[in-house]
């Protein structure tokens, strides 16, 4: 992933099972059982004219934008943002 050259200080590397959800409207993730779980849910989708994308792989997918939450209580990791802006696209990570 080529935004992993910017990071500064790696904090530790632990095993954790993710789950994925991905119901249109309803998509989530949950890391592990690593402090209290990192979260992120779709609250609900935006419906607009036009189209959206965002900085990620896939970005040049057309994509879902939404309102969701995240959460994580990992360690130094920590943050809280509900209702934030959300973009949902197909993608694959290739190794």
């Amino acid at each position: 992933m080529a935004f992993t050259g910017n990071f500064k200080e790696i904090l530790g590397v632990k095993r954790a099972q993710i789950a994925l959800d991905h119901s249109t409207g309803a998509e989530s993730i949950k890391i592990g059982k690593i402090g209290k779980i990192a979260f992120a849910e779709v609250v609900k989708t935006v419906v607009l004219d036009g189209s959206v994308s965002c900085g990620i792989s896939g970005h040049d997918h057309l994509g879902q934008e939404s309102v969701s939450n995240s959460f994580s209580d990992e360690g130094p990791l920590k943050w809280d943002y509900k209702e934030r802006c959300g973009f949902a696209t197909d993608f694959a990570y290739f190794t």
